[in-house]
């Protein structure tokens, strides 16, 4: 498809407002193309559990944001990841970054000693 703005005497004509944009798609190229399953979001049927974190650390969010990702997916979980905050005093080394996290088992309803434990796991990072 294209995108674009109308030429002020096509959108005169139209009656329509200077600065109007435009854009057509090519439907049977979208309805023909392969479906990206990459990037679609995993949907459990069990619910989510909601919890805050807040890591006192000298790495930065991207290698913290890692980290979680990669102990929330050890253990097969559904999860988003929000930053909250990042905060670092001044002259100091450490930052204490806060996040919001949300996380589910596709197959069960998590208990809450299998919450802790995954808690407890990312406290140590």
């Amino acid at each position: 498809g294209c995108i674009g703005e109308l030429k002020a005497s096509a959108a005169r004509n139209l009656k329509l407002s200077s600065g109007t944009a435009a854009f057509e798609l090519d439907l049977e190229e979208i309805l023909n193309s392969e479906p990206n399953l990459e990037r679609t979001s995993k949907i459990s049927d069990f619910p989510f559990v909601s919890r805050d974190l807040t890591i006192s650390t000298d790495k930065n969010y991207a290698d913290i944001y890692a980290k979680i990702t990669k102990v929330l997916d050890s253990h097969n979980l559904i999860h988003k990841i929000f930053p909250v905050s990042i905060y670092q005093p001044k002259g100091e080394s450490k930052r204490n970054i806060s996040l919001h996290l949300e996380f589910s088992d596709p197959t069960k309803t998590l208990a809450q000693d299998e919450i802790l434990k995954i808690m407890q796991e990312l406290e140590k990072i």
